[in-house]
């Protein structure tokens, strides 16, 4: 771990973050951009630490993993959607029943 690169990110984003107010007559756009800036800049000290390694070697290797999924199609999609939809009705039914009957019950019970 080099807590110095840690460090001398963590400046360079306050300043960016303080710059970013402080400079508010300017356009929204080019603070937006510089805020960019920043942020590019402060990731590519961060990339460099064994932290940053690491965290570049997961993403390189979510990204393999992400090719690897099949997506379903469009009818695939369709009839998953239609399944969950009545499957849905048919809980809010019987939740509706149960509540009924307990609502029965109870004004039974309490007169």
């Amino acid at each position: 771990m080099n807590p110095a690169k840690w460090l001398i990110s963590l400046a360079i984003l306050a300043v960016g973050i303080i710059g970013f107010q402080y400079y508010q007559q300017y356009s929204l756009l080019l603070r937006v951009v510089g805020m960019l800036a920043v942020f590019g800049a402060t990731l590519a000290i961060v990339a460099t630490t064994a932290q940053g390694q690491q965290a570049l070697v997961f993403i390189k290797a979510a990204r393999v993993e992400a090719r690897k999924v099949v997506w379903p199609g469009k009818q695939e999609v369709v009839q998953s959607t239609l399944i969950v939809m009545v499957m849905v009705f048919i809980a809010v039914l019987f939740l509706w029943l149960v509540d009924s009957i307990l609502l029965f019950i109870m004004t039974k019970v309490t007169g």
